[in-house]
């Protein structure tokens, strides 16, 4: 689940859908499954002064929500270990990050925006 999730429509009619997945994270953690339902196209933000921490994005289009243990699904790109931005125009049903840490230091920020 989100942090806060934030629903609008923008002057051309179009659904802006907003989720902080997660919020100055210090260890190792999933943000767990969210449903992005679709959403094209889509953006990820890493931000934050951390080290010694791996961000991964991973999808699934799986009919229920998958396990939020499960980082057994689609991964989008490499590892991410610092801050950065990706924009996708691929709908997915479902978006989770994981986090791991070893000896962190600082805390990232992951945030997510589409349109449907």
């Amino acid at each position: 689940m989100a942090i806060r999730s934030q629903e609008t429509v923008d002057s051309q009619g179009r659904r802006i859908i907003q989720h902080l997945l997660l919020e100055n994270a210090t260890d190792t953690v999933q943000s767990g499954w969210v449903d992005i339902s679709g959403c094209s196209p889509w953006t990820i933000t890493v931000g934050g002064a951390f080290s010694n921490m791996t961000i991964q994005i991973l999808v699934s289009n799986a009919l229920t929500r998958p396990s939020n243990s499960s980082i057994a699904e689609g991964k989008i790109g490499d590892d991410i270990t610092g801050n950065f931005a990706l924009v996708l125009n691929a709908p997915f049903r479902w978006l989770n990050i994981s986090v791991v840490a070893s000896a962190p230091t600082g805390a990232v920020t992951v945030g997510f925006m589409g349109v449907k």
